[in-house]
């Protein structure tokens, strides 16, 4: 009698971990950001042009933590590990290229 597999969410879990990763698509977002939003919305252009469908944004801490760019606090951590954010307008300059690209 041949074994039928395990199904999702049970052992040996050789079908994935949960009953749900058969049920919904997986998230194919790319997570980038880096720098100042000019910098980043270049690398998502070049990312979509390149047949990337999803974009993740990364944030630099001193934005995750609410500073602005400019606030002595944060020196040397501005844009190191994600895109900084500082208004309402850096924020516009990083969508604008998401969008014109697709």
């Amino acid at each position: 009698m041949a074994r039928i597999p395990a199904l999702p969410g049970e052992p040996p879990f050789t079908r994935g971990c949960s009953r749900r990763c058969t049920a919904v698509a997986l998230d194919d977002a790319q997570y980038a950001g880096f720098g100042t939003a000019e910098e980043s919305n270049a690398r998502y252009r070049y990312l979509l042009e390149h047949g990337q469908t999803g974009l993740s944004v990364a944030f630099d801490l001193p934005t995750q933590m609410g500073y602005d760019a400019d606030d002595p606090r944060v020196a040397g951590e501005v844009g190191k590990v994600g895109v900084s954010i500082s208004s309402l307008d850096d924020f516009a300059r990083l969508s604008r290229a998401s969008r014109s690209a697709r």
